[in-house]
């Protein structure tokens, strides 16, 4: 995980990264966010997800990453599909969707 600073305070205002996640008995790198309340809904979620799919895929060599989204959050979801940051395929995991 890494941590997300605001530019202009310098204050900590969230993390971002790649856990590994096991689902059906396959390995995948998870890439996962958080934000403080305050700095939600600002483009953030979708600019940190960008950063940390392109080091996944460029400096890391991994061949895909998913993202696990529960139903009902609409903001991740659209995190997910905007600026090509996954190719968005849905999958039922109980309470929560897979997004690869």
């Amino acid at each position: 995980m890494f941590s997300i600073i605001h530019s202009a305070s310098g204050a900590l205002i969230g993390d971002r990264g790649l856990e590994w996640t096991d689902i059906g008995g396959t390995a995948d790198a998870e890439l996962g966010y958080d934000f403080h309340g305050d700095h939600s809904g600002q483009g953030l979620a979708t600019e940190a997800a960008m950063a940390v799919r392109d080091v996944a895929f460029r400096d890391l060599g991994l061949s895909r990453i998913i993202s696990l989204i529960r139903y009902g959050n609409v903001a991740s979801k659209r995190v997910a599909e905007g600026r090509h940051v996954f190719r968005l395929r849905c999958r039922s995991l109980g309470p929560a969707v897979l997004a690869l």
